[in-house]
C-alpha cells in the first residue's frame, strides 16, 4: 500500500475522525511507518498484524509506544480480538479464504459491538490476485478452499 500512501490512504485518513486503524499485513513496514506517525498526529492508535516482523520494526518501536500494538500473527487468529476499528487497511495474504475471512470477521465484530461500519481499503485486488489466489503458507488454509497458485 505503500505507493497509495500520498495520494489515497493518508487523505482518506485525514479526512475522517480516526481513532483506531487495523493494518493487516506490514511486510517492509514503510506503510506502517507512515501510519503510525499519523497516528501520532492526531491521536489515534493503529493495530498492527502480521506474522512476520516487519523489516523496519526497531525503527517503529518508539512509535508503537504511545500509538500502536503490533500483533505478530495471522490477521485471522487475532482480528476477532482486537478491538473494532474506524479503518482497516487490508494488504495481508492474497487469497480468497483469508480475505473473505477477514471480511467476516470484521462484520461480526461491527455487529456485535453495535459500532458504525468501517472504512476498508483493500490493496491487490485486481488481476493478478484477482484471479488467482497467492498463499504465504498454503497449509494455514484448510485444503478443500486451496486454489491453483
Amino acid at each position: 500500500m505503500r505507493r497509495f500512501w500520498a495520494d489515497v490512504t493518508e487523505p482518506i485518513l485525514r479526512s475522517k475522525d480516526f481513532s483506531r486503524v487495523v493494518e493487516i499485513g506490514s511486510q517492509s513496514g514503510e506503510s506502517t511507518l507512515r501510519l503510525l506517525e499519523l497516528c501520532a498526529e492526531i491521536g489515534a492508535h493503529a493495530h498492527i498484524i502480521d506474522p512476520v516482523p516487519p523489516k523496519n520494526q526497531e525503527a517503529l518501536e518508539p512509535l508503537l509506544a504511545g500509538h500502536g500494538t503490533l500483533h505478530i500473527a495471522r490477521s485471522l487468529d487475532v482480528l476477532g480480538e482486537v478491538p473494532v476499528a474506524d479503518a482497516y487497511l487490508i494488504d495481508g495474504d492474497h487469497n480468497y479464504y483469508t480475505v473473505r475471512n477477514e471480511l467476516f470477521t470484521i462484520a461480526r465484530r461491527v455487529e456485535e459491538t453495535n459500532s458504525a461500519l468501517p472504512l476498508i481499503l483493500m490493496h491487490d485486488v485486481g488481476w493478478p490476485y484477482g484471479r488467482r489466489d497467492q498463499y504465504y503458507t498454503p497449509e494455514s488454509v484448510p485444503e478443500e478452499e486451496r486454489r491453483p497458485f
